[in-house]
């Protein structure tokens, strides 16, 4: 990385650093929290920004637009605003360090802009489809459930990537609600390789990789209906 000329291709590659790091560091447990932090958020996430957008999409109530807004709102203030609050919070609470603490406080962070994206898709579906569900005898939640769900998985998809990426990469609320090594994802993890000393370049560059797997894989995994809900939305928007 230092050397000029640049050398782009090693005469001498070793998968030393990634055996170091899967068997010698804490990595492997930073991987575990990372993906019980993310999974866990993404289904509760989803649970409640889809109840939520539909309750949006086919309901009328006062302040409706003005709820609306706020929480889109809620979405732009930066992170930093919300660290002490959070912080004292958690602490009174005693939920700091705990996956109970971190998990709730990124499912509010990613539920505002998941009802946005859901309700788009929600709006798209002719009522007709409710009405002609409760002539045949569903009720409200059967109606949701059989009828309208199955046709926003696009929606539900493209939600889930962005709710799953936002987990997976976040990193200074986890430095703040998190000090143990049992409850830090792997963000943090990997900031451990940096001290006064300097960068420790072959096992930071090796566990970096690890931690590109799961999003990579999950976005390969999902690609289409991931598209297919971005731009389903933009023009339905």
């Amino acid at each position: 990385m230092f050397v000029f000329p640049p050398r782009w291709i090693t005469l001498s590659p070793t998968f030393e650093h990634y055996n170091n790091v899967i068997f010698f560091t804490k990595i492997p447990i930073a991987f575990r929290n990372t993906v019980i932090i993310s999974v866990v958020t993404v289904l509760l996430t989803m649970v409640l920004s889809t109840t939520a957008a539909y309750g949006f999409s086919r309901y009328e109530f006062r302040w409706k637009n003005i709820a609306l807004v706020g929480l889109i709102v809620t979405k732009m203030l930066p992170a930093c605003i919300l660290i002490v609050p959070l912080y004292v919070m958690m602490n009174k609470l005693r939920l700091l360090d705990k996956f109970s603490g971190i998990i709730p406080v990124y499912i509010s962070i990613n539920i505002p802009f998941s009802i946005w994206i859901l309700k788009v898709f929600f709006d798209s579906v002719p009522r007709e489809l409710d009405e002609a569900a409760y002539i045949d005898g569903c009720n409200s939640w059967a109606t949701f459930y059989r009828i309208i769900f199955p046709l926003t998985k696009p929606g539900l998809v493209a939600a889930s990537v962005l709710t799953f990426f936002t987990c997976w990469n976040e990193f200074i609320i986890a430095l703040i609600l998190t000090s143990s090594s049992s409850v830090q994802p792997i963000s943090l993890a990997l900031y451990g390789f940096m001290s006064e000393q300097g960068v420790d370049w072959g096992p930071m560059t090796a566990s970096a990789v690890i931690a590109m797997l799961p999003p990579a894989i999950f976005f390969l995994t999902f690609q289409k209906h991931f598209i297919a809900g971005i731009t389903g939305g933009a023009v339905k928007g």
